[in-house]
């Protein structure tokens, strides 16, 4: 999930996004799923550029392995769909029927 701006929850008015930036520097090597996931939304800074999003080697992981498995989703995907398009086929001999296609 990204967040878009503006959001009418996610904003400094409604969150203290410094509580979130402390709790995130800490450096447990397996920390709770759930706070990996809601960590994930934040993973970029303004202007970060960087490849792989977080200095945290755990999160790097985490990061990595859901891009595969996005990755995977997508080629399944293509080739589920790609694999029932069938191209037109000509009714007549002359293929007069397919022009314009």
């Amino acid at each position: 999930m990204q967040v878009t701006h503006p959001d009418p929850f996610w904003n400094p008015d409604v969150v203290d996004f410094e509580k979130i930036y402390e709790a995130a520097q800490e450096e447990e090597e397996s920390p709770n799923e759930s706070w990996t996931s809601f960590l994930a939304m934040f993973t970029r800074a303004n202007k970060d550029d960087t490849y792989t999003y977080t200095a945290h080697k755990y999160r790097q992981k985490h990061v990595t392995m859901s891009f595969t498995q996005l990755d995977q989703i997508i080629q399944d995907a293509i080739s589920a769909v790609s694999s029932q398009a069938d191209p037109p086929t000509a009714s007549s001999p002359d293929g007069s029927k397919l022009k314009g296609v």
